[in-house]
């Protein structure tokens, strides 16, 4: 905010706010010329989940604030659409644990009867800071007025992913390779956060 604020008053400023993942946004965007602007927004988004899935019963918490800086541009003459680049400070978490209900599930290659004495629980901890690239419509310097905002990108940085699992099904030599199998495949999957919102902005 610091760096946006040392740009004066010379060019227009403008307030925003969106919705979609990573949650809620508020944000302050200050043109530098007529394509290039800088913008900084806090985001954040709370969801507790539960529910069945492949024959295991399981509840889920994601925690994600998120405080972001970036230099936006807009290659095209008198469009909106631009390219974001910057850096976005986290503090993401996820949390899933799980029940087995009498089913047969598939864990790494092998089928495994889990019951409610088998259990597992799954920690993904994002990076602090991460590098962000996207695209978007939007925060154009124009005239004073309301205008419609669009981000799709992602802040990039692999997760560091951990778990265990207990009970009868799992506690052999074969199931706990298993479940480190699976832990494998959520590291090679965690490896951004993705960015959709829409929102609205007010230019002054």
């Amino acid at each position: 905010m610091l760096a946006l604020t040392l740009l004066g008053s010379a060019q227009a400023g403008e307030l925003y706010a969106g919705i979609g993942l990573p949650g809620v946004m508020l944000g302050y965007a200050q043109a530098v010329s007529d394509d290039i602007a800088l913008r900084a927004d806090v985001s954040a988004l709370a969801v507790d989940r539960s529910g069945q899935r492949g024959g295991v019963d399981y509840t889920g918490t994601a925690k994600l604030v998120r405080a972001g800086l970036y230099a936006e541009w807009f290659p095209v003459a008198e469009w909106s659409f631009r390219l974001s680049g910057g850096v976005t400070f986290n503090r993401m978490r996820l949390d899933l644990s799980g029940l087995g209900n009498g089913s047969l599930v598939t864990v790494g290659r092998n089928l495994y009867l889990l019951t409610p004495a088998d259990r597992f629980e799954i920690k993904a901890r994002f990076p602090c800071v991460t590098p962000y690239l996207g695209i978007g419509w939007g925060h154009r310097p124009a005239g004073p007025g309301w205008g419609l905002l669009v981000d799709l990108g992602a802040s990039i940085g692999r997760a560091r992913v951990t778990g265990q699992a207990r009970g009868p099904a799992l506690s052999s030599p074969l199931g706990q390779q298993d479940f480190e199998n699976e832990l494998d495949g959520w590291r090679r999957h965690a490896r951004l956060v993705p960015q959709a919102s829409v929102g609205a902005s007010y230019l002054f």
